[in-house]
C-alpha cells in the first residue's frame, strides 16, 4: 500500500466493525509477541490474557461513545488498523490499542487515528489525553512526540519490571 493512498477513519458501530477490531487487537498482541520476543515475559503481563479476552467480549466497552471511541482506519476499502479512546475521569483519557497492519505502516494510518482520537477528545472537553507505549516501540515513539506528547511519569499503578518497560505519555488538550 503506497504512501499515496487515501486513508479513512470512522468509528466502530457495527458487529462486522467490532469483529475487525478484535482482530485487530489480537493482531496488536501477536506482532508484539512476535516482534519482541525477549519481553515475552512483559508482554504478556501487560495484555494480561484473561482480562484481554473479557475486553475484546465486551467490546465497545469502555470505548464506547460518548466517553470513548473506538476508530478503524482504511485505506481503499479495506481496513488497516485501529485505536480507542477511554475515559480516565472527567478531565483526562487515554488512547489505547493503536495498530496498524505491518503492511500498511508508513501510509499515515497510525497519525490519522491519533489526530482523529485527539479531535473527540477535545469535543468531549478533556483536558489531558494519556498513553503508555513499549520503549522498543521507536516509530509511536516518534509519532506521538510529533503530535505534542510529552513522557511523565506512570499515571496508574505498575508493578516495576513493567512499568520499566513503558513510556508514559501526556497530551494537554
Amino acid at each position: 500500500m503506497g504512501a499515496e493512498r487515501v486513508v479513512s477513519v470512522y468509528q466502530a458501530t457495527s458487529a462486522a466493525d467490532l469483529d475487525r477490531a478484535r482482530v485487530f487487537f489480537r493482531a496488536f498482541a501477536a506482532w508484539h509477541r512476535d516482534r519482541h520476543e525477549d519481553d515475552r515475559e512483559l508482554i504478556e503481563a501487560y495484555f494480561d490474557p484473561a482480562g484481554f479476552e473479557r475486553e475484546l467480549a465486551g467490546l465497545p466497552g469502555a470505548y464506547a461513545p460518548p466517553s470513548g471511541r473506538l476508530l478503524l482506519a482504511g485505506i481503499g476499502g479495506a481496513p488497516v488498523g485501529c485505536a480507542a479512546l477511554r475515559r480516565i475521569d472527567d478531565q483526562s483519557c487515554e488512547m489505547k490499542r493503536m495498530f496498524v497492519s505491518p503492511a500498511a505502516q508508513g501510509c499515515g494510518a497510525g497519525r490519522a487515528l491519533a489526530t482523529a482520537l485527539i479531535r473527540a477528545a477535545r469535543e468531549q472537553a478533556y483536558a489531558a489525553m494519556y498513553l503508555d507505549t513499549s520503549i522498543r516501540q521507536g516509530e509511536a515513539l516518534s509519532l506521538y512526540r510529533s503530535l505534542g506528547f510529552a513522557e511523565v511519569e506512570p499515571y496508574y499503578d505498575t508493578p516495576p519490571p513493567l512499568r520499566d518497560w513503558l513510556v508514559f505519555m501526556k497530551l494537554a488538550l
